[in-house]
């Protein structure tokens, strides 16, 4: 609309490409460009309120009497039984494995290519084919 205006003003003088080609660049930044990942049109309103604003701030320092200092909170213990951190031990821990064999599944681990765990039982077939010298 204002390069419209510029042109039924000015027609197609110098003037008119004086100030129609920076509104018409400044525009068209506005409404299609993009900083840091949101568009421009969101940072105009913010940037205006930033400029209209004061800048000057004054510290006025209050009297000693008006100041009231934190006094640090009581701490608060909190010990659980043996029996509870073990139950949570072991709900942590089934929870970690049960996430493991998911993964192993997604990305399809065979039972061959793994490696020898201690925690798992040892196939009775294999030992009987192990024979030990003295």
């Amino acid at each position: 609309i204002l390069v419209l205006f510029y042109y039924l003003i000015f027609k197609y003088s110098l003037f008119f490409w004086i100030l129609a080609l920076p509104t018409s660049l400044l525009t068209g930044f506005v409404a299609l460009g993009s900083f840091n990942g949101r568009p421009v049109f969101a940072h105009v309103f913010p940037l205006i309120g930033f400029v209209a604003k004061p800048k000057k701030r004054f510290f006025q320092r209050e009297s000693a009497s008006a100041m009231v200092q934190a006094q640090p909170a009581a701490k608060v213990e909190t010990t659980m039984a043996p029996a509870e951190v073990q139950s949570r031990l072991k709900r942590l821990a089934y929870i970690l494995d049960q996430k493991e064999q998911v993964e192993e599944s997604l990305i399809g681990i065979n039972e061959s290519t793994k490696s020898l765990d201690t925690n798992q039982p040892i196939n009775t077939n294999e030992t009987n084919n192990i024979r030990i010298n003295n």
